[in-house]
């Protein structure tokens, strides 16, 4: 029992993520907290301060926008993700310490905001319990947070030589990848007590041929809130200038190549075909065909059920992905799914739900798509998969269940 606990008579759940209150990882994370409170935890939620937005927890702030600046600056020069924001992190160590946690919960400590070897050094002396959730490869590579996209098996031999050296975390000049792969193999493995959970049982496959193997390993498939997630009506295809048409939806809170965004332009120009993409970006939306419809992001989950729901398809010509929050999205709202067979994305479809076809194969995409011209939409077998699978009340449930057997 932590003094944390003693002193309020309830167990402390500290969880740290990059983002809070917005995107998939943090909704996800602020479900677990208030799922943890609902059974007498006292829960608290640290953040970088960049993507930072006002949630239903209490919030550790300890750094500032300039020094995730010169964090991110520091790491685009000399490949240094993980390296910077030294101060800011003795900040979070003192704060962290004053709660005495009986629980340290780590989700993304990737994303400019802590400096790994300083904060894995406090765990390690600390001795609390760390459950670490993989939502990415970030932490069992040298460099990047995905590596199905160029193929590269590096990882499993330190690394070096790194093929995507210029993506995120992007470094302009040098590779660094085999020295920050030894770096974190050394602070990783150092931990007493962590317990990894994967989001994916293809995340699972690659913890377990990590340097993290030697730690206990399970699957905790990530939810969504069904209440908020769920068959919605509206206006859109009358605004969008879509009625009778067979829509293809895509939808990412950032869209780039691996993303597939080139299988839509193609898709596009399918006659019978008319494609929606939602959170492009102005210039991005200035690039396109002018017959592809392309809205920007939408911070509203009843405004993106609506379109999830409005689409006959939603297609997710992913090269890199864990387990995508947007396939289970799309299937709440029930919306078959068309998928590359990436990563954990596979995982969310299921027979009759959707379809998933070889990543790259553009015309075994295509005839997928069009196969769901041909018959009625699934929607009661997606709603049906979505409430067994996706709930995001039974995903908090077995987070809280396993702080239970740490404690």
């Amino acid at each position: 029992m932590s003094s944390g606990e003693k002193k309020t008579g309830k167990p402390v759940l500290v969880q740290l993520n990059s983002y809070s209150g917005s995107g998939s990882i943090g909704r996800i994370a602020e479900q677990i907290g208030l799922r943890a409170q609902e059974a007498g935890w006292d829960c608290h939620m640290v953040s970088g301060v960049r993507y930072y937005r006002p949630g239903h927890l209490k919030e550790i702030r300890f750094d500032t926008l300039l020094e995730e600046r010169l964090h991110a600056l520091r790491s685009m020069l000399f490949d240094a993700q993980g390296r910077g924001s030294y101060f800011a992190t003795k900040r979070l160590i003192r704060r962290i310490r004053k709660l005495h946690p009986t629980i340290i919960h780590l989700h993304n400590v990737h994303g400019y905001y802590l400096h790994i070897g300083l904060f894995f050094r406090y765990l390690k002396k600390s001795g609390i319990p760390v459950v670490w959730t993989l939502h990415d490869c970030w932490s069992m590579t040298g460099h990047c947070v995905h590596f199905d996209a160029a193929d590269c098996l590096r990882w499993q031999t330190e690394c070096g030589g790194c093929p995507l050296r210029n993506t995120y975390p992007k470094s302009l000049f040098w590779d660094r990848s085999r020295a920050n792969f030894r770096w974190k193999k050394r602070l990783f493995t150092a931990l007493p007590n962590v317990h990894i959970v994967a989001v994916s049982q293809w995340l699972a496959s690659v913890a377990r041929q990590s340097f993290l193997q030697t730690f206990p390993i399970q699957v905790l498939h990530n939810g969504i809130d069904l209440n908020r997630f769920r068959p919605t009506s509206s206006d859109l295809r009358r605004r969008l200038g879509l009625e009778g048409a067979f829509v293809v939806l895509g939808v990412s809170s950032v869209w780039y190549a691996s993303k597939g965004l080139a299988e839509f332009v193609r898709l596009s120009g399918h006659s019978e075909i008319r494609v929606v993409l939602v959170g492009m970006t102005e210039a991005q939306r200035a690039g396109l065909p002018e017959h592809l419809v392309s809205v920007g992001r939408t911070h509203s989950q009843e405004e993106l059920a609506a379109y999830y729901t409005m689409a006959d398809v939603f297609v997710n010509p992913t090269y890199n992905d864990s387990f995508p929050t947007v396939n289970m999205e799309a299937l709440a709202c029930g919306t078959p799914v068309v998928t590359y067979r990436t990563g954990g994305s596979p995982e969310s479809v299921e027979e009759g739900t959707g379809i998933v076809v070889d990543r790259g194969d553009y015309e075994a995409l295509e005839a997928a798509v069009l196969s769901f011209r041909k018959q009625a939409k699934p929607v009661e077998a997606c709603l049906r998969a979505a409430s067994a699978k996706f709930d995001m009340q039974v995903c908090a449930d077995g987070y809280v269940k396993l702080y239970e057997t740490l404690r």
